[in-house]
């Protein structure tokens, strides 16, 4: 059993990462379908339908980690998407396509590697987590307030992180790091 504080802000927070990449996508269309296109997994024609599906199951999840009733299908799509996720970053990696956009940094351009793969099962991991039984625990109106301030803190924290890893990577790729 899980502590149902804690899925609480587990899901709060796939919430904000789904529904915020869904709307950075729509936000900057041209960019999304550009970065979709240089994975190379799939023919031009099927680009626009699939953009168009991905910002709608990122929209649904983001929508269905919110509500209790619905957290169990914005997990599995969730769950869906970030292996999807995940899968296409790892068949570019092993293609030795790692200087293309992953475009999961609305806007700052982050090239391809296996932390990505390793961020994405993380998220996975936590979406699982979403699902399982909570304890019996009633949550009070104190939890819902340290619920709020956690998401708060774990989203800036992600974005940070994302960020300096964005930041190491561009470095590497001009070979200013020693690894």
């Amino acid at each position: 059993m899980i502590d149902p504080l804690f899925q609480l802000v587990l899901a709060w927070c796939l919430a904000a990462l789904f529904i915020g990449a869904a709307a950075d996508k729509l936000l900057d269309w041209s960019t999304f379908r550009t970065t979709l296109a240089e994975f190379r997994l799939m023919p031009e024609w099927a680009l626009a339908a699939v953009g168009f599906i991905i910002v709608l199951m990122e929209a649904l999840a983001g929508i269905g980690l919110l509500f209790s009733s619905l957290r169990a299908i914005g997990a599995g799509i969730a769950v869906t998407l970030l292996l999807a996720y995940g899968a296409g970053i790892w068949i570019n990696l092993l293609r030795g396509r790692v200087h293309i956009d992953c475009g999961c940094l609305g806007g700052r351009e982050s090239a391809l590697s296996y932390w990505l793969v390793l961020r994405n099962a993380t998220l996975t991991v936590a979406a699982v987590l979403c699902v399982l039984t909570p304890s019996a625990r009633t949550l009070s109106w104190m939890d819902i307030v340290t619920a709020t301030g956690g998401v708060v803190t774990l989203v800036l924290l992600y974005l940070g992180i994302n960020l300096l890893l964005s930041y190491h990577l561009e470095q590497s790729a001009w070979g200013l790091t020693d690894d």
